[in-house]
């Protein structure tokens, strides 16, 4: 396997820690409603939940519909309202169908609209509209929308943080979904080389933060980042292939386009706060964008978080 496709592959390791919603208790004074292909599914709500970690959010809901048929929905979602992922599974009769948003760029078909998240009051609201496929048979496709009003969303410490990157400016979105670290051994010594911090977007963007040396080592000056100029670089890709739905896909090349990029990393320094349990680092890339030579995007501001790898 090559570096690619290694790196390709490590990049939809999602970060470990995060439970899920159907692991908390059922608030009672939650609500929720879903239509399929234009029709509300009604009958018995079993649950509407949903928890926080790890700066994302976890909503689901089971209703047993009056026609016998149970029909489960699960959301991850950012703490911005931004679609990481959606599944919505039907049971009838011995008979399971699972359909999903594409893995790489979920708010093509869906969106997420009046969305509204207090971290203090513990709850979250939100519209919800879009397709989603059966995930090994795209063409079976379903309509869904709906809302959720849920009173009582926990936050749950985060035990695992690698690169988060979460843009503010509507002029360059990266909204960061999954993100994985690794570093290279040398032969005859114990000591690492080529440090890279890899991280996925909900559009479809992929970016990877190359480093000479750990993370720890940048604090309290700008760090150039350049190929030509040194080990210390950004490799940032789009997704320009067809919509996937399946987790357990092949990853192609031809799929992605790469872009040349130059900037400087600032900024970084050690702090502790929500987003982490532990002590985490946090700065900005300031990147330009290029295309074969020719200026794409300039001066793209990418604040992040980040934990140092512990080799």
């Amino acid at each position: 396997m090559n570096r690619f496709h290694l790196l390709v592959f490590i990049i939809f390791i999602a970060m470990t820690g995060c439970k899920k919603a159907d692991e908390i208790e059922d608030p009672k004074d939650s609500s929720f409603s879903i239509s399929e292909n234009n029709s509300e599914l009604k009958g018995k709500i079993n649950y509407a939940i949903g928890n926080e970690n790890c700066g994302k959010l976890y909503v689901s809901a089971e209703v047993s519909t009056n026609d016998g048929r149970n029909s489960k929905v699960s959301f991850t979602l950012l703490t911005n309202g931004s679609l990481v992922s959606l599944s919505y599974g039907t049971k009838s009769t011995g008979i399971n169908n699972s359909y999903n948003t594409p893995v790489h760029q979920p708010e093509k078909t869906f969106e997420i609209t009046d969305f509204n998240y207090n971290k203090t009051l513990q709850t979250v609201s939100f519209n919800f509209k879009g397709e989603v496929a059966e995930y090994n048979n795209p063409n079976n496709k379903k309509l869904l929308n709906g809302s959720f009003n849920i009173d009582s969303v926990s936050s749950l410490p985060c035990k695992s943080l690698i690169f988060e990157v979460r843009t503010v400016d509507p002029k360059f979105r990266f909204y960061s979904m999954a993100s994985s670290n690794s570093a290279t051994k040398y032969n005859h010594r114990d000591e690492y080389y080529d440090f890279k911090f890899s991280v996925s977007s909900n559009s479809g963007q992929w970016l990877v933060l190359n480093l000479e040396k750990n993370l720890s080592n940048y604090t309290q000056k700008e760090t150039i980042l350049d190929k030509s100029r040194g080990l210390n670089y950004v490799d940032y890709y789009e997704y320009i292939g067809p919509l996937i739905y399946d987790d357990y896909l092949i990853f192609n090349k031809k799929d992605w386009i790469k872009y040349e990029t130059k900037g400087v990393m600032q900024d970084l320094h050690e702090t502790k706060g929500d987003l982490y349990q532990y002590s985490y680092y946090t700065g900005n890339i300031l990147l330009s964008i290029y295309k074969d030579g020719k200026l794409v995007k300039e001066n793209v501001v990418l604040p992040f978080a980040a934990v140092p790898m512990n080799l």
